[in-house]
């Protein structure tokens, strides 16, 4: 991945990661998923076991192993606050 600068980003390997979506993309460490920005920061520890990309300000999540089995979810905004949940 590329930085403003053009120069490669180079994150630290406990930092994996997809394609940035509204600025963020995901992180996965011990089995927990959580958001980075652009810089790298960590804008949402790592919490949940499941997310999805942010799309309109929001992002589906999932709190826990049963709930990822059962598609059970909760929408959180880009502060990691839970907005709703279907469940």
């Amino acid at each position: 991945m590329l930085g403003d600068d053009r120069k490669p980003r180079i994150f630290p390997p406990e930092k994996r990661m997809g394609y940035f979506y509204e600025g963020l993309t995901t992180i996965l460490q011990d089995d927990k998923t959580g958001f980075i920005d652009k810089t790298g920061a960590v804008v949402i520890p790592r919490e949940f076991y499941g997310a999805s990309d942010f799309s309109c300000g929001l992002a589906r999540v999932t709190l826990s192993h049963d709930d990822y089995r059962n598609d059970r979810y909760c929408c959180i905004n880009r502060k990691g606050e839970i907005l709703a949940k279907n469940h």
